[in-house]
């Protein structure tokens, strides 16, 4: 049994999905259909004489000779046939584990227009404006079916994952409590209590949530690397490595896991020499951002270690990455970027970035950087100069003469990178 969040697979349609499947021709492909049609049936009717303890919303595993296109097919029949406040609803139950929200939100709109009393209608509307980050919106109907009684631990969960995006640990924290007062097996309430004990820097309560989200879904990826970067953050790298490594054993491809793999490798490096662990570590930070760009930082890191290396063309292409993410990167990654074009003789870009620099060290303690700015702002002066001296002198050989003021500025000579410590 596949527990499916949000989805039921209800008489109406298996009775739509028959409905499509007789006018099938091919025999084989219709036995298929007509064999899962009997297996889903038969599913409902176990389900209905035992409630699962989750009380979630199920559906059997789909063989590949039925699949979510083949139900929304018949689905589209029911609704055209019917258009009942119902059918719209289960389509775009359907229509959200598929991820076609603006076909799932424009059905859901429909059944709420012809029911405005079905608080279930209001959950799924609620979820699908929690995936597309419409948080305010999410808790106005996710708070309407709580007024209309819909006593169901996926909407408690719900409310309890808002409110914690809002900053609202109370609220948060009560409506996890509620969720598993109905389902206290219900992993997802335990692991969202963990986030809000991370969040009030509870360590102590937050692994122990964590781990009871484990115990109730051994494959729960996410809980996995919150362990994981709990104790790589306690230093605790032994234990780290066996949550990720527990984790990747069964979700070998998250991309969370990955990146705190890319840190444990990175925080036991010993020294320099040690390139076994440092291609490691860039490895797993690639893997993670190429799977998941919101793990966009793995650029930063792979830019640093590059850079401590002192492999500077290395480090301006990661560095150069997150550019447009510098106001949630490390204090000093402005400083880092422009190091690294002055260290590979990019003097534009480097001008540039040391004025950044400056601008953003509100109480002047960084005077070699301003020391920096000022070198590199006169040396491409100097240039411009001598590049219109030049100009002008191959134009009026007997009549130009440079200005005695900028002799010095003419022959002054490129500037070279030298060595500088980031701590």
């Amino acid at each position: 049994m596949v527990y499916v969040k949000h989805i039921i697979l209800e008489v109406v349609i298996i009775q739509a999905v028959a409905s499509y499947i007789v006018k099938i021709s091919n025999f084989n492909l219709l036995f298929n259909r007509l064999v899962y049609m009997l297996v889903v049936a038969g599913m409902i009717s176990l389900n209905s004489c035992n409630p699962s303890p989750h009380t979630h919303d199920t559906i059997p595993p789909v063989p590949d000779s039925v699949n979510y296109q083949t139900v929304l097919a018949a689905l589209d029949e029911i609704v055209n046939t019917t258009g009942t406040a119902d059918s719209y609803y289960q389509r775009a139950r359907i229509r959200v584990k598929t991820r076609q929200f603006q076909a799932a939100s424009e059905d859901i709109q429909k059944a709420i227009d012809k029911d405005n009393g079905q608080p279930k209608y209001y959950l799924l509307r609620a979820e699908i404006y929690y995936d597309n980050h419409q948080t305010e919106k999410a808790i106005a109907d996710a708070e309407q079916a709580k007024t209309l009684q819909l006593q169901n631990p996926e909407l408690f969960a719900l409310l309890g994952k808002l409110y914690f995006l809002k900053n609202n640990y109370q609220a948060s924290l009560q409506h996890l409590d509620k969720a598993i007062d109905l389902s206290p097996y219900y992993a997802e309430a335990w692991f969202w209590k963990g986030k809000n004990a991370l969040a009030v820097f509870d360590t102590t309560k937050a692994i122990s949530n964590f781990q009871t989200t484990l115990n109730h879904q051994k494959d729960f990826a996410e809980a996995y690397t919150q362990l994981a970067m709990i104790y790589n953050n306690l230093r605790n790298f032994g234990k780290a490595r066996s949550y990720i490594s527990s984790g990747l054993s069964q979700n070998p491809d998250y991309s969370g896991l990955h990146y705190q793999l890319a840190e444990n490798c990175r925080l036991t490096i010993r020294n320099f020499s040690d390139v076994n662990r440092i291609d490691s570590a860039n490895a797993h930070y690639l893997f993670a951002v190429r799977s998941d760009t919101s793990f966009f930082r793995a650029y930063y890191e792979i830019g640093l270690l590059s850079f401590l290396q002192k492999d500077y063309p290395k480090a301006l292409l990661y560095f150069e990455k997150v550019k447009n993410k510098k106001q949630v990167l490390p204090a000093n990654y402005t400083e880092l970027l422009a190091l690294s074009y002055d260290f590979t003789g990019q003097w534009e870009n480097a001008v540039q970035a040391y004025a950044n620099v400056v601008s953003e060290d509100i109480f002047n303690k960084n005077v070699k950087a301003l020391e920096r700015y000022e070198q590199i702002k006169g040396y491409l002066a100097a240039q411009k100069y001598r590049a219109y001296a030049d100009s002008m002198a191959r134009l009026y050989p007997n009549l130009y003469t440079p200005n005695p003021q900028h002799t010095e500025a003419i022959t002054v000579e490129p500037l070279q990178p030298k060595e500088v410590k980031i701590k």
